[in-house]
């Protein structure tokens, strides 16, 4: 009987015990859900302001809080969901500023995911990300490599107007053409002979007649 109370009251301290040390746990993880909805109520608010939109700062305090949710419990239910949307913001603010540190931060994010969380939903939405990325960045610089031949092949076109406005404006060669036969004539109308006389240079001095040989 005494037995069964002391296997009775060891059981209830182990119980407790271990109720004890997944307390944190899972007052961690409901702090975790907390933060990441007060992250996404930022977000919702900066979405429909295209005010707040225009400022940098705005974007990054949403940014923070997602990073919180990641911080506070980095290997928690929560850490893969709010550093998949600290990465989708950066991304959004990088087609605003331009900057390679915001785009850098979006992919570093999802590396993370991939590398950390392998099993989560959001691994891949982190590949699907990062791939897309890196695939704007190759267009942009096939872009890039593409645009001086556009430039070449316009000055090509400009060089060929400017040799066509060349070719107008030149005095046309018909005419000079079209005269040469007529020299020519007179040539040989000034070299006809007159019977038993020297070449004849004047219509009329030979009577009015020319003999041709």
């Amino acid at each position: 009987m005494l037995c069964n109370r002391k296997k009775s009251c060891f059981s209830g301290v182990l119980v407790i015990c271990t109720l004890f040390m997944m307390w944190p746990r899972v007052l961690s993880a409901a702090t975790a859900k907390d933060k990441y909805y007060r992250a996404e109520t930022c977000y919702k608010k900066l979405r429909h302001s295209p005010k707040k939109q225009k400022y940098r700062d705005k974007w990054l305090i949403c940014i923070e809080k997602f990073d919180a949710v990641y911080r506070h419990d980095p290997q928690g239910p929560w850490a893969p969901a709010g550093l998949y949307m600290s990465g989708q913001l950066y991304q959004e603010l990088y087609k605003r500023s331009f900057k390679t540190s915001d785009r850098e931060a979006a992919a570093d994010n999802y590396e993370r995911i991939i590398a950390g969380f392998p099993k989560s939903k959001y691994r891949r939405r982190a590949e699907v990300a990062l791939r897309s990325m890196r695939y704007k960045k190759t267009q942009k610089r096939v872009a890039e490599k593409a645009a001086p031949k556009r430039n070449d092949t316009k000055a090509f076109v400009d060089d060929i107007e400017a040799e066509i406005e060349k070719s107008a404006s030149a005095p046309p060669q018909m005419e000079k053409q079209i005269k040469e036969p007529e020299s020519g004539t007179d040539q040989r109308r000034s070299s006809h002979r007159c019977p038993g006389r020297p070449v004849c240079r004047r219509p009329g001095s030979c009577g009015g007649r020319y003999q041709i040989f």
